[in-house]
């Protein structure tokens, strides 16, 4: 992966959420990657990885943590977040502690600022933290 680009999956199986996501993070320095489905998702995560997954848990075929856990055996170094309604959390966490890993959650709507926070810490964590710092001051 090309450290000097924070390369982001958003995966949605909802086209207005996958151009929602797309229009707040288009200006953040960010390489955005789209996918429909998980089996999008993992389509082009074969092609080039990322630092971040961002899924919904609600997809047909596959949902958000069943995703995130091939992300996480297949590019461990790869964050995940569950954005998701609200509703869903208590199946997510019943879910996740199955797979005794929990990924963060934000619900649906979600405030923009905290979902911009959340995807920039995580990044961080990733390892890059110094495009992110760069692409926070481009932000402000």
């Amino acid at each position: 992966m090309n450290p000097a680009k924070n390369k982001v999956l958003f995966v949605d199986d909802e086209p207005n959420i996958l151009s929602a996501l797309w229009r707040t993070f288009r200006k953040d320095g960010l390489e955005i990657h789209l996918a429909h489905n998980a089996e999008d998702a993992l389509r082009k995560l074969e092609k080039s990885p990322v630092n971040l997954v961002v899924s919904d848990y609600r997809m047909p075929g596959m949902n958000g943590l069943e995703l995130l856990e091939i992300v996480r055996k297949h590019w461990p170094e790869t964050k995940g977040l569950i954005l998701s309604a609200y509703d869903d959390y208590p199946r997510i966490l019943r879910q996740s502690r199955k797979m005794s890993k929990l990924y963060p959650f934000l619900s649906k709507p979600w405030e923009e600022q905290i979902l911009r926070s959340m995807v920039m810490k995580l990044l961080e964590q990733s390892g890059h933290e110094d495009s992110i710092k760069k692409n926070l001051a481009k932000a402000a």
